[in-house]
Order: C-alpha cells, then structure tokens, then sequence
C-alpha cells in the first residue's frame, strides 16, 4: 500500500485534492493484481492489472458494479 498526496502545500482550502493511491495483491486464485486509484479535480480514475488472463476478465466483468458503487458516493468516475 502506497498512498502519496499530491496537493501541492501552498493550494488554498478551497482547491480539490490530488492523490493516488497504489494497492498490489498476491491472492491464490487470482495471482498478482496491482491497482492505481487517482483523485484529482474531483475525478477518480482506477487502474487494474493482472498477469492472468483470466483475473482480468474477472476485474473487467465486474467494472460496472464498482462504477456503480462509487457514482452512489458521489465520485465521478
């Protein structure tokens, strides 16, 4: 787990943050996946990758639940 602020010192309150997020996992069925999340202007962006084929398949199917989750939070994606 690696999480690194961007937020510049000197950006007043009022500014969104900046940061992201770097998350890796070694699971026995799926093998090793990394992610990437970012916030930035209010935005988030979310990485994955797999080395199996199959994991991947598995992350991509199940994207739009993720998507849904996060857009009931309010994050916009």
């Amino acid at each position: 787990l690696e999480l690194e602020d961007k937020t510049p010192a000197e950006t007043p309150q009022t500014q969104p943050p900046h940061w992201h997020l770097n998350l890796s996992f070694d699971l026995e069925r799926l093998g090793k996946i990394t992610s990437r999340v970012e916030l930035s202007h209010g935005k988030l962006q979310i990485r994955f990758l797999s080395q199996q084929t199959q994991s991947q398949q598995l992350i991509e199917q199940e994207l739009p639940l993720l998507a849904q989750a996060l857009a009931q939070t309010g994050l916009e994606l």
